[in-house]
Protein backbone atom coordinates (compact mmCIF):
# COMPACT_ATOMS: atom_id res chain seq x y z
CA UNK A 1 0.00 0.00 0.00
CA UNK A 2 3.15 2.28 0.95
CA UNK A 3 5.28 1.70 -2.11
CA UNK A 4 1.51 1.95 -4.20
CA UNK A 5 0.17 5.24 -2.90
CA UNK A 6 4.19 6.79 -3.50
CA UNK A 7 4.21 5.17 -7.32
CA UNK A 8 0.57 7.12 -7.65
CA UNK A 9 2.11 10.76 -6.52
CA UNK A 10 5.38 10.26 -8.19
CA UNK A 11 2.94 9.48 -11.88
CA UNK A 12 1.11 12.80 -11.12
CA UNK A 13 4.28 14.26 -10.75
CA UNK A 14 5.75 13.28 -13.95
CA UNK A 15 2.83 13.44 -16.03
CA UNK A 16 2.99 17.66 -14.50
CA UNK A 17 5.07 19.93 -16.65
CA UNK A 18 5.52 22.24 -13.75
CA UNK A 19 7.73 19.99 -11.77
CA UNK A 20 11.29 19.85 -12.93
CA UNK A 21 13.49 17.11 -13.42
CA UNK A 22 14.85 18.13 -9.83
CA UNK A 23 11.38 17.52 -7.91
CA UNK A 24 11.65 14.12 -8.73
CA UNK A 25 14.96 13.53 -8.04
CA UNK A 26 13.82 14.48 -4.80
CA UNK A 27 11.12 12.54 -4.05
CA UNK A 28 13.11 9.37 -5.04
CA UNK A 29 15.63 10.82 -2.23
CA UNK A 30 13.01 10.71 -0.08
CA UNK A 31 11.76 7.75 -0.50
CA UNK A 32 14.87 6.17 0.00
CA UNK A 33 15.57 7.77 3.13
CA UNK A 34 11.91 6.79 3.83
CA UNK A 35 12.39 3.50 3.14
CA UNK A 36 15.80 3.21 5.00
CA UNK A 37 13.66 4.61 8.40
CA UNK A 38 15.12 8.12 8.44
CA UNK A 39 11.91 10.14 8.46
CA UNK A 40 13.35 13.52 10.23
CA UNK A 41 16.13 13.61 7.20
CA UNK A 42 13.27 12.78 4.68
CA UNK A 43 11.46 15.53 6.63
CA UNK A 44 14.77 17.79 6.10
CA UNK A 45 14.83 17.42 2.39
CA UNK A 46 11.39 18.30 1.55
CA UNK A 47 12.07 21.37 4.15
CA UNK A 48 14.95 22.47 2.33
CA UNK A 49 12.91 21.96 -1.09
CA UNK A 50 10.41 23.87 -0.06
CA UNK A 51 12.54 26.77 0.92
CA UNK A 52 14.42 26.87 -2.39
CA UNK A 53 11.40 27.40 -4.20
CA UNK A 54 9.90 29.43 -2.39
CA UNK A 55 12.93 31.43 -3.26
CA UNK A 56 12.56 30.58 -6.70
CA UNK A 57 8.82 32.19 -6.20
CA UNK A 58 9.72 35.18 -5.20
CA UNK A 59 12.02 35.63 -8.33
CA UNK A 60 9.22 34.29 -10.33
CA UNK A 61 10.73 31.41 -11.74
CA UNK A 62 8.19 28.59 -10.71
CA UNK A 63 4.20 29.24 -11.01
CA UNK A 64 3.10 26.44 -8.23
CA UNK A 65 2.69 26.65 -4.79
CA UNK A 66 5.60 25.07 -2.82
CA UNK A 67 3.79 24.76 0.48
CA UNK A 68 2.04 21.74 -1.12
CA UNK A 69 5.16 19.56 -0.30
CA UNK A 70 3.68 19.54 3.32
CA UNK A 71 1.10 17.43 1.78
CA UNK A 72 3.73 15.22 0.81
CA UNK A 73 5.38 15.37 4.69
CA UNK A 74 1.80 15.05 5.72
CA UNK A 75 1.47 11.61 3.37
CA UNK A 76 5.29 10.35 4.71
CA UNK A 77 4.00 10.91 8.13
CA UNK A 78 0.85 8.83 7.41
CA UNK A 79 2.24 6.05 5.66
CA UNK A 80 4.21 5.32 9.12
CA UNK A 81 1.38 5.93 11.16
CA UNK A 82 2.50 8.66 12.88
CA UNK A 83 -0.96 10.52 12.53
CA UNK A 84 -0.61 13.81 15.04
CA UNK A 85 2.38 14.95 12.28
CA UNK A 86 0.75 13.79 9.36
CA UNK A 87 -2.24 16.16 10.46
CA UNK A 88 -0.03 19.09 11.41
CA UNK A 89 1.12 19.08 7.86
CA UNK A 90 -1.87 18.79 5.98
CA UNK A 91 -2.62 21.99 8.30
CA UNK A 92 -0.13 23.63 7.48
CA UNK A 93 -0.61 23.22 3.98
CA UNK A 94 -4.30 24.30 4.22
CA UNK A 95 -3.24 27.71 5.77
CA UNK A 96 -0.84 28.04 2.82
CA UNK A 97 -3.66 28.37 0.67
CA UNK A 98 -3.36 24.64 -0.62
CA UNK A 99 -7.09 23.44 -1.76
CA UNK A 100 -9.57 22.05 0.71
CA UNK A 101 -10.43 19.43 -0.92
CA UNK A 102 -6.91 17.84 -1.09
CA UNK A 103 -6.70 18.50 3.15
CA UNK A 104 -10.52 16.95 3.04
CA UNK A 105 -9.51 13.75 1.34
CA UNK A 106 -6.19 13.26 3.62
CA UNK A 107 -7.93 13.72 6.87
CA UNK A 108 -10.62 11.24 6.02
CA UNK A 109 -7.56 9.05 5.26
CA UNK A 110 -6.42 9.54 8.74
CA UNK A 111 -10.00 8.92 10.01
CA UNK A 112 -9.96 5.72 8.52
CA UNK A 113 -6.23 4.79 9.68
CA UNK A 114 -8.06 5.32 12.98
CA UNK A 115 -10.83 2.79 12.15
CA UNK A 116 -8.75 0.06 10.66
CA UNK A 117 -6.89 0.18 14.14
CA UNK A 118 -10.12 0.00 16.30
CA UNK A 119 -9.39 3.62 17.38
CA UNK A 120 -12.86 4.54 17.01
CA UNK A 121 -13.22 7.44 19.52
CA UNK A 122 -10.24 9.29 17.89
CA UNK A 123 -11.48 8.76 14.35
CA UNK A 124 -14.90 10.37 15.74
CA UNK A 125 -12.59 13.11 17.79
CA UNK A 126 -10.92 14.03 14.26
CA UNK A 127 -14.29 13.79 12.06
CA UNK A 128 -15.84 16.30 14.29
CA UNK A 129 -13.38 18.75 14.50
CA UNK A 130 -12.99 19.28 11.54
CA UNK A 131 -16.30 18.58 9.79
CA UNK A 132 -16.88 22.18 8.87
CA UNK A 133 -14.23 21.50 6.18
CA UNK A 134 -16.92 19.49 4.08
CA UNK A 135 -20.00 19.13 6.29
CA UNK A 136 -21.67 16.52 4.17
CA UNK A 137 -18.29 14.15 3.69
CA UNK A 138 -17.64 14.26 7.25
CA UNK A 139 -21.60 13.73 8.55
CA UNK A 140 -21.80 10.50 6.54
CA UNK A 141 -18.75 9.06 7.72
CA UNK A 142 -19.23 9.93 11.15
CA UNK A 143 -22.86 8.09 10.36
CA UNK A 144 -20.91 5.48 9.09
CA UNK A 145 -18.62 5.26 12.22
CA UNK A 146 -21.36 5.42 14.80
CA UNK A 147 -22.82 2.68 12.86
CA UNK A 148 -19.71 0.33 13.42
CA UNK A 149 -19.30 1.75 17.31
CA UNK A 150 -22.74 -0.04 18.22
CA UNK A 151 -22.16 -3.30 16.21
CA UNK A 152 -18.54 -3.40 18.12
CA UNK A 153 -20.19 -2.44 21.67
CA UNK A 154 -22.99 -5.32 20.73
CA UNK A 155 -20.29 -7.75 19.86
CA UNK A 156 -18.56 -7.06 22.82
CA UNK A 157 -21.49 -7.30 25.39
CA UNK A 158 -22.44 -10.44 24.37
Amino acid sequence: MKIRFFYILLILFSLCSCFSKETEQIINKVKELEENGKIHEAYKVYISHIENKLDKKENNQTKYNPFFYFILIGDMYLRNKNYDAALSSYLIARSRKIKKEIIVDRIQLIAKRYIKEKKYQKAWDLLEKYKNLDELSFSYQLSELHKKMVKEEQKNSE
